[in-house]
């Protein structure tokens, strides 16, 4: 099985791109593909500009990478209480390239912040959005105060929130049957 995982930011020291990679590197099993957006470098998307061979090119390429995926791991950043501008630019793009994107995606999806709620603003929208382009969102988990609760080294550092994460990547296995 192919995973492909991201955090859904553009930040060179996103945490949300720390925390994707974590959760998904406990798929061990499996081929797993790190995504990095700052790999698919796009303008704000404008109707003016979409038709553009060279983003059109970029965004194909974006595209094609999630379409070798058996399951996506996207990790939600969160700027000023909803998505990060960067990867709603991106899903504009992809959607009006081929509007089913995200057909037959199985989805894991994740947020992080700094703050107490985890990133759930964005959590919350990308649960709304991506199956409008065809995502199956197959299990959700938020980790609150990433700098007090994570540790690049150590992982999940609160013992209750590893807890409950270890609960959540079971239960994702047995709804993926892996």
């Amino acid at each position: 099985m192919n995973i492909v995982a991201f955090g859904a930011s553009i930040s060179k020291t996103s945490i949300n791109k720390a925390f994707a990679h974590f959760v998904a590197s406990s798929f061990e099993e499996h081929d797993l593909n790190l995504l990095d957006l700052n790999s698919f470098p796009l303008p704000a998307f404008s109707v003016d500009i979409e038709k553009e061979p060279q983003y059109v090119a970029v965004v194909q390429d974006f595209i094609s990478t999630l379409q070798i995926a058996d399951l996506l791991v996207i990790s939600m950043a969160e700027h000023n209480r909803s998505m990060t501008a960067a990867f709603k630019s991106l899903i504009d793009w992809s959607s009006r390239v081929q509007y089913d994107f995200l057909k037959g995606k199985k989805i894991l999806l994740l947020s992080t912040s700094p703050g107490g709620f985890g990133g759930q603003n964005s959590l919350g929208l990308a649960i709304k959005i991506l199956p409008m382009f065809g995502a199956e969102i197959i299990n959700t988990f938020p980790l609150p105060k990433f700098y007090e609760n994570f540790s690049p080294d150590n992982g999940i550092l609160n013992e209750e929130l590893s807890k409950a994460l270890k609960e959540f990547l079971a239960d994702t296995k047995t709804k993926l049957e892996w």
